[in-house]
């Protein structure tokens, strides 16, 4: 019976310590290679990471927007087209109470590198 107990505290110990909860990704630098000007601003996944590849990777595993100035998208009460880690931010201005989006910038949570993961997460 102790032989039990002291094994199930020792899978408790060893499977706390492997991660089992939520590991944190790191976040690349901001993007912003679109301007409102035309039909709206367009930082679309596959426009940028085909633009720099060594610098976001394939399968994102989320995405953060916010406005050149800071604001971020979710809180701006624009309607926003697409926003997705897997399509990136598109926002058209015909969709727009005023007629003109702001200008956004994307980033993108990638997996750590793993040196980084050892360090950091």
């Amino acid at each position: 019976m102790i032989k039990q107990i002291s094994l199930a505290i020792t899978v408790v110990v060893v499977l706390g310590s492997v991660g089992v909860s939520h590991q944190r990704g790191c976040w690349t630098n901001w993007f912003n290679d679109d301007s409102p000007r035309g039909t709206g601003d367009h930082e679309t996944f596959p426009q940028l990471w085909g633009r720099h590849p060594a610098e976001i990777c394939e399968h994102p595993m989320g995405i953060e927007a916010e406005t050149t100035t800071g604001i971020p998208a979710e809180k701006t009460g624009q309607k926003l087209n697409t926003y997705s880690k897997e399509d990136g931010l598109i926002c058209l201005n015909k969709e727009q109470k005023s007629g003109s989006c702001f200008d956004y910038k994307v980033r993108f949570e990638c997996e750590c590198p793993r040196q980084q993961c050892l360090e950091n997460c």
